[in-house]
C-alpha cells in the first residue's frame, strides 16, 4: 500500500517550508500559521505556514491530474478557496499559493499552468510557486500580478536572488 495523501501533503508542505525559509532567508514554521481573517467577524483560520511576523504566509497543495490525464476540478476548487482565504490578509503580506509540479503530457503543461492560464485572473496580489520535489525541491516557476501585489523589497530580494542562482521562470499574469 503507497503512502496515504495526508502523509504526501504533509511532505510537501515539509519540502515548501525548507525550500521558503531558504530562498527568503526567513524563518517559516506552521507555529506561525493560525491568523485571523475576515472582514466583521475575525475568525481564526490556519494557513500551512507563515513567518514570526505574518509577512508571509503559505498554502501547499500537492495535486497532481487524474489518472486519465484529465483536470482534476474538484482540486481546482481548493485552490480556488486558497486563493480566496489568503485574499483576506493584509495588502502588504506575501501571499504565496505553491502547487506541486505536475506535468500533463496529453495537456503539455503542469497542473500550476493550468490553473494561472484558467484562473489567473482572480489571483489578485497571490503569487503562484510551482514547486518540483525532484533533486531536494526547488521553485520552477512563480506566475502573479506584479501591478498588485505588495511587500515588493522581499520579494524582489527573492526573485533577484533566485533569478541569478537558477533558471525560475517569472511570469506576470496574462503572459504565456
Amino acid at each position: 500500500m503507497g503512502e496515504s495523501n495526508y502523509k504526501k501533503g504533509k511532505s510537501f508542505e515539509e519540502l515548501v517550508c525548507e525550500v521558503l525559509t531558504n530562498n527568503f532567508n526567513t524563518e517559516l514554521s506552521d507555529r506561525f500559521a493560525s491568523i485571523k481573517i475576515g472582514t466583521n467577524e475575525k475568525k481564526e483560520h490556519v494557513f500551512d505556514f507563515a513567518s514570526s511576523d505574518k509577512s508571509i504566509v503559505v498554502e501547499c497543495k500537492a495535486y497532481t491530474w487524474t489518472e486519465g490525464d484529465n483536470t482534476p476540478s474538484g482540486k481546482i476548487s481548493t485552490f480556488n478557496e486558497a486563493v480566496y482565504f489568503l485574499s483576506f490578509l493584509p495588502k502588504d503580506t506575501i501571499k504565496i499559493l505553491c502547487i506541486k509540479k505536475a506535468y500533463n503530457s496529453k495537456k503539455g503543461k503542469t497542473l500550476a499552468e493550468y490553473y494561472v492560464n484558467q484562473y489567473g485572473h482572480i489571483l489578485g496580489d497571490v503569487i503562484i510557486f510551482e514547486i518540483s520535489d525532484e533533486e531536494g525541491g526547488r521553485i520552477e516557476n512563480a506566475w502573479f500580478d506584479q501591478d498588485r501585489v505588495k511587500n515588493r523589497d522581499k520579494l524582489n530580494l527573492f526573485f533577484d536572488t533566485n533569478s541569478k542562482k537558477s533558471d525560475l521562470s517569472l511570469f506576470t499574469v496574462g503572459e504565456k
